[in-house]
């Protein structure tokens, strides 16, 4: 295992995002079935925040 690197921005996959909410219980009270929405709420997201082990999304926090 890595060290967890922290990022910031919205530039995040949004294939590793959805994967990431299904992983968690988020997934439950999120539209994860619509690629759309979920790609809105990064994008107008003010600060979104990343963790990284490596190439793996493992945590993300998102405000308005």
């Amino acid at each position: 295992m890595s060290p967890i690197s922290y990022r910031t921005g919205n530039d995040v996959p949004l294939d590793q995002v959805i994967e990431l909410y299904h992983a968690s219980t988020l997934g439950k009270r999120r539209p994860v079935d619509s690629r759309e929405i979920m790609a809105d709420m990064l994008r107008h997201a003010n600060l979104v925040i990343t963790a990284w082990d490596g190439d793996l999304l493992v945590g993300i926090a998102r405000s308005v």
